[in-house]
């Protein structure tokens, strides 16, 4: 029986930085320079080798487009689309990633959510589902908010990656009392000292993180020998239902979808805000 021919897996990273001075979190976009979209602000992405692990290809695109390396990384979705990429079928895993400080090589500009200018294939739509789904990961995930917070922060670095995530500024309280229920999270007995007011607390990490994000993040990597399907562990032939497995609705069939996903995402930002601020800890 003839085998049909198998679509190419690509690896987009959604990669994030803290910028201190302007306090919002910025992703990385680099500009292509072969073909297609030659000239073009992209996500980093390269194609995943044979027998290379998902986050091994995510520090990969991140060290050779950006020039920097990556503290924490882990799956957001799928976009299997079959006409996504002119060259022919390929379905992309997009993950999160979080590049160490420093000064980046590459043909790097680094833009905020709200300022994302057209992108090559379709990573706008990476980044309108990506975001809402960074939010909902932030004081619950630990290994992606170990990650984009550093090993020790104030309470307005806390407001201030929540507000440019989500878009939202958080309530004070409900994010405090958030903070406090975070397993291995706790006040230090340090201050900060900000302009002209009174110190202010600062909340430190303690001990190892819980999971290694790389890995084991609840529902991204597909264990040894497991067809990149879905979330990466879904058994042939089957189509697991999108939001079962964490995907968005236009993730999986993106072209047409963009409007709606705006939309959505939006309301699902705002929802995953007021959980931030209410809920009881669930890191992953």
């Amino acid at each position: 029986m003839n085998r049909p021919p198998t679509s190419n897996v690509s690896v987009d990273a959604i990669t994030l930085r803290y910028n201190a001075p302007l306090r919002r979190v910025e992703l990385a976009l680099v500009r292509r320079s072969a073909a297609p979209f030659a000239g073009h602000l992209a996500l980093p992405g390269v194609t995943l080798w044979e027998g290379e692990r998902l986050a091994d290809a995510a520090e990969r695109a991140v060290r050779t487009k950006v020039g920097l390396g990556v503290r924490g990384q882990g799956q957001l979705t799928v976009f299997d689309e079959p006409h996504r990429d002119p060259r022919g079928a390929t379905l992309s895993v997009v993950l999160w990633a979080v590049a160490e400080e420093g000064e980046a090589t590459g043909p790097v500009e680094w833009h905020s959510f709200d300022d994302v200018p057209t992108l090559a294939f379709d990573h706008n739509q990476m980044v309108e589902v990506g975001r809402p789904l960074l939010v909902d990961r932030l004081w619950r995930n630990e290994a992606f908010t170990r990650a984009i917070t550093g090993p020790e922060f104030p309470v307005s670095k806390a407001v201030a990656l929540t507000e440019s995530l989500a878009g939202a500024a958080p309530d004070r309280g409900n994010l405090n009392r958030r903070l406090g229920g975070i397993a291995g999270l706790r006040v230090s007995s340090r201050k900060v000292v900000a302009g002209r007011g009174r110190p202010g607390s600062l909340w430190e990490w303690h001990g190892a993180p819980a999971l290694n994000g790389a890995a084991h993040e609840a529902g991204t990597v597909a264990p040894q020998g497991a067809a990149v399907r879905g979330t990466g562990q879904d058994a042939p032939g089957q189509e697991a239902p999108a939001r079962a497995n964490g995907l968005h609705p236009h993730a999986l069939h993106p072209q047409g979808g963009a409007a709606e996903g705006r939309a959505n995402g939006a309301a699902h930002a705002e929802a995953a805000l007021h959980r931030a601020g209410n809920l009881e800890t669930d890191l992953d």
